[in-house]
């Protein structure tokens, strides 16, 4: 028979893989959809799920041409390796090359 404290541990050991980081904009509001590029990371740059994570912080757009944007953080204040390109005017910046 298992005990509680069994139990209690297979299923903070089953269900802690399933939460996820929250992302943040640059003005410290929750971005859903994104998703860290780093998650083994305590603070990563994020990027939408459809797209792919370059390592200078930006994402790549998966279903546009080469455009690249600057998209969240799991840091509300944008500490590193989280870099702000955009203007504190700006929330979002596209990139092109």
């Amino acid at each position: 028979m298992v005990d509680r404290a069994s139990k209690a541990l297979w299923l903070f050991c089953f269900l802690l893989p399933l939460v996820q980081a929250t992302c943040y904009t640059t003005f410290g509001d929750i971005q859903d959809g994104d998703v860290p590029c780093d998650p083994d990371n305590d603070v990563s740059t994020c990027c939408s799920a459809n797209d792919y994570c370059l390592s200078n912080g930006l994402c790549l757009d998966a279903s546009a041409n080469n455009v690249m944007t600057q998209q969240s953080c799991t840091d509300p204040n944008w500490g590193a390796p989280c870099h702000k390109f955009c203007t504190k005017h700006s929330q979002f910046t596209t990139l092109y090359p």
